[in-house]
């Protein structure tokens, strides 16, 4: 069964506050006398992404209603478009710890925020 994709009526994440970072895809072991080895631990590269989006009330209640029924409460793998040197691409995700909302400064508009863990950004 192939994982479910964010919603196309949802924006893409914001850019700012959005980033990521690699898992080291190597392992490193210290010598008693001389250098430190290192050897590659696995060929796909996870990272951990932290990312952000502002949405409508309207958009808030197709996010929620997405993790909690599409991603069963946000334990599910799904696919997402997120930016990175190959531009803004899909990439397979899932949640990492609970989403966060917060106020926007108006009642009907909402920062939700959570973070990612992805197998693989592409790379050229």
């Amino acid at each position: 069964m192939a994982d479910p994709t964010f919603p196309a009526s949802l924006p893409a994440c914001r850019v700012d506050g959005y980033g990521y970072q690699y898992v080291a895809p190597f392992a490193r072991t210290d010598m008693d006398g001389g250098l430190a080895r290192q050897r590659r631990r696995f060929v796909s590269t996870p990272a951990n992404v932290t990312v952000s989006w502002r949405l409508t009330q309207a958009q808030l209640a197709t996010f929620e209603s997405f993790v909690r029924n599409d991603l069963q409460a946000g334990v599910a793998w799904f696919t997402v478009r997120l930016p990175n040197g190959q531009g803004l691409t899909p990439v397979r995700a899932r949640l990492t710890e609970p989403y966060q909302v917060s106020s926007a400064g108006r009642p009907d508009i909402f920062d939700v925020s959570c973070k990612l863990e992805t197998l693989s950004f592409p790379v050229a």
